[in-house]
């Protein structure tokens, strides 16, 4: 099998899985997934949303939270594992949690929030 059609089978393979974990293709931390959950998808300008980091085999691993909300005034719970963002604008805007492991970033996700103005 030749290099090309064998990406084409490792992509495909990728594709099929049944999690919904954001994941890298290799290395040591391969294992370790993230994805966030947002409490809802649409808001009302002045609301917030809760968006919770859900992650896997971290083993034991000293790991942390960091949240990017541009627009919004992120305040955090549970040692960084939830995320309360509140958007004073309407408009659509992305959150994105950032997984750190042992003092370096390993993954990352993000949700997308829309913000409908008040009537």
């Amino acid at each position: 099998m030749s290099v090309i059609g064998a990406g084409v089978v490792l992509a495909a393979l990728g594709a099929c899985a049944n999690d919904n974990y954001n994941r890298a293709p290799a290395g040591p931390d391969a294992a370790v997934g993230l994805k966030l959950s947002p409490s809802s998808r649409t808001i009302m300008q002045g609301e917030v949303v809760t968006v919770q980091a859900n992650t896997e085999n971290l083993l034991g691993k000293s790991a942390e939270m960091r949240w990017e909300a541009p627009g919004g005034k992120v305040a955090t719970e549970d040692s960084g594992r939830i995320a309360r963002v509140m958007y004073d604008r309407p408009g659509t805007y992305t959150v994105t949690g950032h997984l750190w492991v042992d003092g370096r970033e390993i993954r990352q996700d993000q949700v997308t929030v829309n913000v409908k103005p008040l009537k």
